[in-house]
C-alpha cells in the first residue's frame, strides 16, 4: 500500500531493518515480517532535523503507524530487529518498559 505519485512511500530494507520515508504525514501498513526477529523496535525520524522518537517494540506482523509530528509530517520510519542496537544510542526519547533488550 505504498500510494500513488505524491503520496507514495518509498522503503527500503536490509535482513534486519526497514527504512519507509513518508512525505504527506498518511498512516501506514507495514510488514514488520519483512525483516528478521519476533520483535522490533521502531523509531520515527524528524526529515527535517534528523530528530528521533522511539515509537515502541513491537511484535512481527503487520501493523499500522501514523507518523509523529515533530512539527513537520514527513519522515522516516524506521524498524530494526530488536537483537540489533544500531541506533538506540541516538534515540534521545528513551522508554525502556517499550524497549526489549533481552531478546
Amino acid at each position: 500500500e505504498n500510494g500513488e505519485r505524491y503520496e507514495r512511500l518509498i522503503a527500503t530494507r536490509g535482513n534486519d531493518y526497514l527504512l519507509v520515508y513518508n512525505h504527506t504525514g498518511r498512516s501506514m501498513r507495514i510488514r514488520l515480517d519483512k525483516i528478521s526477529g519476533q520483535r522490533k523496535n521502531v523509531w520515527w525520524m524528524d526529515a527535517a532535523t534528523g530528530a528521533l522518537k522511539l515509537i515502541g517494540c513491537f511484535e512481527s506482523k503487520v501493523l499500522t503507524f501514523a507518523p509523529v509530528a515533530f512539527p513537520a509530517s514527513d519522515g522516516v520510519l524506521i524498524a530494526i530487529d530488536a537483537k540489533c542496537h544500531y541506533i538506540d544510542h541516538l534515540s534521545p526519547v528513551v522508554i525502556p518498559q517499550e524497549v526489549d533488550r533481552n531478546e
